[in-house]
């Protein structure tokens, strides 16, 4: 990638970069700190930077659908792990502190 090239690309991201947080500030009404912090802490913004992936030539509406999906996808996996593994944690530490109580009672 030529330094021409490079400086269109950078030039570009920030753009749709501005673009989603806008986005993402009018259906979330959240303010622009937010929607930035969601934007740059994302995957699609790392594909986004990534000059391999193309993306940066795409539309801020598509790449509005791509985090819109990776969100989803946190917010369900986030859901799933929760779900799974916190009642075994309760249950488990519940369990280990019963278990002192007897131990101490005999």
């Amino acid at each position: 990638m030529t330094q021409q090239q490079k400086i269109e690309m950078d030039y570009l991201v920030d753009d749709l970069t501005q673009d989603v947080a806008k986005l993402l500030m009018q259906d979330r009404q959240c303010d622009i700190a937010e929607a930035l912090n969601i934007v740059y802490n994302s995957r699609t913004y790392s594909a986004l930077e990534n000059p391999e992936t193309g993306l940066f030539y795409q539309s801020a509406v598509y790449l509005y659908d791509l985090l819109l999906e990776e969100l989803k996808q946190k917010k369900t996996n986030h859901q799933r792990f929760s779900t799974q593994h916190q009642p075994r944690e309760q249950k488990t530490c519940q369990g280990a502190h019963n278990a002192s109580k007897t131990n101490k009672k005999k």
